[in-house]
């Protein structure tokens, strides 16, 4: 069993918005390759359009 215990689904690339939900199904994705089985998803203090708000990400999970 493979954990990520320090995932960031955040948009750094500022230069285009991506959706919270293209984020969390590349983060799936890249667990499926990898062969990880969970993930423990870390937020930021900063909350925009680019950074989600917790209670967005955890509604979304």
């Amino acid at each position: 069993m493979i954990i990520d215990v320090h995932t960031h689904i955040n948009n750094y690339h500022e230069e285009r918005v991506v959706s919270l939900e293209d984020c969390l199904d590349k983060l799936s994705e890249t667990m499926i390759e990898n062969k990880v089985n969970y993930s423990l998803v870390l937020t930021s203090y900063k909350v925009n359009e680019h950074r989600p708000s917790t209670q967005k990400v955890v509604e979304a999970i």
